[in-house]
């Protein structure tokens, strides 16, 4: 590489930006953290959380997973495939689930699955392990594109 890049002032800026959001990262500070109204609500066997639906469903093996938008959150929610109200959820929907919300898990084997790194790259701050969901109004206009499919 030519030295002559590192005298282009957009060289440095560039540099120094990437070091400035790289230390906030380590930091913490760009880290998502859970509201205080979900997160005194975590734990409990029966935790309500209400939101709108982000994405269709996904099959996993903990259940069907869904995105919800919970106030400034999203939540990860995972609904058992056998719940007869599984079929009806479409993304743009308002529902309510009631479940056991926690905190996303860290790898536990060098090298596995980071669910909290996982989470933090989407903008979710917990996990939803839900036992029963209700639909509480139909997706407004500009989800029905997305809610057909």
């Amino acid at each position: 590489m030519d030295a002559s890049v590192l005298r282009r002032p957009l060289a440095w800026g560039l540099a120094l930006y990437a070091g400035a959001l790289t230390a906030c990262w380590e930091s913490g500070l760009l880290r998502m953290r859970p509201p205080p109204d979900l997160d005194a609500l975590r734990g409990r066997p029966a935790a309500v959380v209400e939101g709108t639906l982000l994405s269709g469903v996904t099959p996993k093996r903990p259940g069907n997973r869904y995105w919800l938008r919970a106030g400034p959150t999203r939540v990860l929610v995972y609904l058992k495939k056998e719940r007869p109200e599984a079929a009806a959820l479409r993304p743009g929907q308002r529902v309510r689930f009631v479940g056991r919300l926690r905190l996303p898990l860290s790898p536990r084997l060098p090298g596995g699955f980071d669910e909290k790194a996982f989470l933090d790259s989407r903008a979710a701050s917990l996990v939803l392990h839900a036992r029963a969901a209700e639909v509480l109004a139909p997706p407004r206009w500009w989800w029905l594109p997305r809610a057909w499919g």
